[in-house]
């Protein structure tokens, strides 16, 4: 039973490889990962070396109807440093069904949701970059609440709001609004 479950998962990783100087990229004209580093206009990110390193946890825990998620990133790709995290709370309330449709319970339970992200960027891409955004620092909230419509049938309404921090200091909100159905058969 979902809404009597307790339980603690936790889990790490460490990944390395060498950033490729050459790889087959059907349809670009990149010729591998060092490449995506520099633009058409040889403009590049201030990268040295080839290594790429990502190392992170990832903790969820369980307790009755509470979900509590985190998760924390350390990524240097060539010397980019980059590092986020990710904190979600939901909570799931038992409905036992508002009303029957033929043989099956309608509106079963509730769970609303609350997340917060955060991506920090180390390095600055020089003036002109033609991807200035993907140096950009980001935070997100997010709030939403997740219906159980019938076994199997479920909905998430959700709204985004992004504060998106350019280099002049200046705040980005590029927000959303998203609704999700899920059916499992």
């Amino acid at each position: 039973d979902a809404e009597r479950r307790r339980d603690l998962d936790v889990l790490g990783w460490y990944f390395q490889r060498r950033l490729a100087s050459r790889a087959p990229i059907d349809g670009s004209f990149y010729g591998g990962d060092l490449d995506l580093l520099s633009d058409a206009s040889d403009l590049s990110l201030p990268y040295h070396g080839a290594r790429k390193l990502e190392t992170g946890v990832n903790v969820l825990a369980r307790f009755d109807g509470l979900k509590m998620f985190g998760q924390f990133v350390y990524q240097d790709v060539a010397g980019l440093v980059r590092q986020g995290f990710e904190l979600e709370l939901a909570y799931r309330i038992p409905l036992d069904g508002w009303f029957a449709s033929g043989d099956a319970s309608v509106l079963n339970w509730v769970q609303p949701a609350f997340r917060f992200s955060n991506l920090d960027n180390r390095f600055r891409p020089p003036p002109g970059f033609v991807a200035p955004s993907m140096a950009w620092d980001w935070r997100k909230y997010d709030v939403g609440v997740r219906v159980g419509i019938v076994r199997g049938l479920d909905t998430t309404i959700e709204y985004s709001r992004h504060d998106v921090v350019l280099f002049s200091g200046k705040l980005l909100h590029p927000d959303e609004l998203l609704a999700t159905i899920r059916l499992a058969l």
